[in-house]
């Protein structure tokens, strides 16, 4: 019964999380989330904040938090921009936020991390920077073994057709997100789900 329960909360915070990831540009409330998976608001922020650690409120601010230094990082737009594309009420509640949690302002941010003269600068393509900007919290090493074998951990961000996908959810540090693939690729691999081996 209690492993019942545990899957069920999983799924509903599964649910939960991909929904507010898609709603990041937008201000969502615990009424609608808690609504989307039929829980009492009480229940679902107490389940919200055991299975994430940390309370939705504060899930959803550095969920965009982290979407605006990724664009501040690739993206020539003013930050006041920037700040209203993700959800803030105001470029100065923005740079509050941002301040708080990178300890550096997001002018700082983009000076020393990313984006250079925007008037100036060719840069790659979106995809090539997309891949360039998150290969370094995927990969910390240049190969994984997963079930005796050697996989390459290198990657391309592409566009393509709409289809049903299988994912495993990281949860903590950005610089272990590599154990969730290892994970998958364990998984992905005796069921017969992955072709490419390298």
């Amino acid at each position: 019964m209690a492993n019942t329960t545990l899957q069920d909360h999983t799924k509903q915070i599964n649910r939960v999380i991909d929904y507010i990831n898609s709603n990041l540009n937008r201000q969502v409330s615990i009424d609608e989330l808690s609504s989307l998976v039929d829980i009492s608001t009480y229940h679902f922020h107490r389940i919200f904040t055991a299975s994430m650690g940390e309370p939705v409120g504060k899930y959803i601010l550095r969920r965009r938090l982290e979407r605006a230094a990724n664009v501040l990082l690739s993206d020539p737009a003013a930050i006041k921009d920037v700040a209203y594309d993700w959800g803030f009420s105001s470029a100065s509640s923005f740079c509050r936020s941002f301040k708080r949690h990178f300890g550096i302002s997001a002018e700082e941010y983009r000076r020393k991390n990313g984006y250079p003269d925007s008037k100036k600068c060719q840069f790659k393509s979106i995809n090539e920077q997309h891949t360039s900007l998150y290969s370094r919290y995927f990969c910390r090493d240049k190969t994984i073994k997963v079930n005796g074998m050697d996989m390459n951990c290198t990657f391309e961000i592409k566009q393509m057709p709409e289809r049903a996908i299988i994912y495993c959810r990281h949860q903590g540090a950005l610089d272990q997100m590599q154990e969730a693939f290892a994970n998958l690729m364990k998984w992905a691999l005796p069921e017969g789900l992955f072709h490419n081996r390298i």
